[in-house]
């Protein structure tokens, strides 16, 4: 698979080359906010760089996704773990040998050899099961845990297995999302996991974005999200969330992406030309128009709080334009908001920042330093509540 990959949308990227190929995300608009350093140090240009393994929370995390959004291919991926517990007999007939030494008892029943000499685990259970086979009625059902857990291995191929627990709860999760009607819908008719790869025109940094879900004329970003602070009310703790992780510069990038994809060609997962691309698809995306920016937000835990928020970055209804001061009659545009003012001011600035430390420091290895190395702190860098109190000595 080649690295570089043309600008182009693509809808079977898999999510490892997505985040393989050497572009511009939103992830690395928070590393730079936070400074060049930051930005270069979780970038390839950095050679000490170590390829963080997946964690067993990520890939529990991906599993939620897959199951929010694409049940179906969450089947396809991923299956329940079998446990011992799966075999209880309520009627206390049938019998679940765990361990060698069970196994070599039910033989000594039988008459047979409790085990061989050199004989493996798995060969005792192997000629356990033969002499079952043959042995007298009565001696109720038996079943082996060592061989049932390999045949159940071999049975699900790829699939990735998931304990219980956490199976039950991620289904229990997949369908509360879907219980309110208004709420499905943002994640209904459209496509999910799109890559959007596309060149910023001011800056000619290659950028990159991966919608969750984008519908005909929206995207739906899936967050989750926790109480930070008991007893605040849900709705703040949501927005404190929204504001705290960058998010409004996430939903602002993402749009970005979608008004670039008229100007782009639908791609296979090699770069080439897709042909095969659904007219739908084609046709509700490759038009310019208003995209709706939604985020869905699921409370960890389990707590079935569960809330969806239309991100406000233009100030008019949809379908109700302003003319644009300063331009010809023909020219129009939305009234966008202080938080749209904002995102866009905090992403222009990330990318301009991002090509400024290029040509200054290169891309070939070397560290990119903080453009405010020497500085001064002063009043205006605290409040004004923080200055006027003075703390007493004890």
């Amino acid at each position: 698979m080649q690295s570089e990959l043309p600008d182009g949308i693509y809808l079977g990227l898999s999510f490892e080359d997505y985040l393989a190929a050497p572009r511009v995300s939103s992830g690395n608009l928070t590393d730079m906010i936070e400074s060049p350093s930051a930005y270069w140090t979780n970038s390839p240009m950095n050679p000490d760089r170590e390829e963080r393994e997946e964690s067993e929370a990520m890939k529990l995390g991906r599993a939620y996704h897959a199951a929010r959004l694409e049940p179906d291919t969450f089947e396809e991926l991923y299956v329940r773990e079998l446990v011992a517990k799966d075999y209880d007999d309520p009627t206390g007939e049938a019998t679940l040998l765990t361990n060698s030494t069970q196994v070599g008892e039910t033989l000594a029943a039988l008459g047979e050899t409790k085990k061989r000499s050199g004989e493996n685990a798995r060969d005792q259970a192997l000629r356990l099961e033969d002499a079952l086979q043959s042995a007298p009625d009565g001696t109720g059902p038996v079943r082996i845990w060592l061989l049932e857990l390999e045949r159940w291995q071999e049975g699900i191929g790829d699939k990735t297995p998931i304990t219980p627990k956490a199976w039950d709860e991620i289904k229990r999760d997949a369908a509360r999302i879907r219980m309110n009607p208004e709420m499905e819908a943002l994640i209904s008719g459209g496509l999910p996991e799109v890559s959007i790869l596309w060149t910023d025109e001011a800056t000619g940094i290659k950028c990159k974005c991966r919608p969750d879900y984008l519908g005909s004329d929206w995207i739906t970003h899936l967050k989750t999200w926790d109480m930070k602070t008991a007893g605040k009310p849900g709705n703040r703790a949501v927005v404190d969330a929204f504001k705290s992780n960058g998010y409004y510069r996430t939903g602002w990038f993402y749009l970005e992406g979608l008004n670039a994809m008229p100007g782009l060609k639908f791609r296979t997962p090699e770069g080439k030309i897709d042909k095969q691309v659904p007219e739908p698809v084609e046709t509700a995306w490759m038009q310019p128009k208003r995209w709706d920016n939604w985020f869905l937000f699921v409370r960890r835990s389990g707590i079935p709080d569960i809330r969806a928020r239309e991100i406000m970055y233009f100030g008019l209804p949809r379908g109700v334009e302003e003319q644009s001061i300063g331009t010809d009659t023909a020219g129009f545009k939305r009234s966008v908001t202080v938080l749209g003012r904002k995102a866009d001011m905090e992403v222009r600035r990330c990318l301009q920042q991002i090509a400024e430390c290029s040509e200054l420091y290169g891309r070939d290895g070397s560290p990119w330093f903080p453009r405010d190395m020497i500085g001064r702190i002063e009043d205006e860098d605290f409040s004004d509540f923080w200055l006027d109190s003075v703390e007493e000595p004890r």
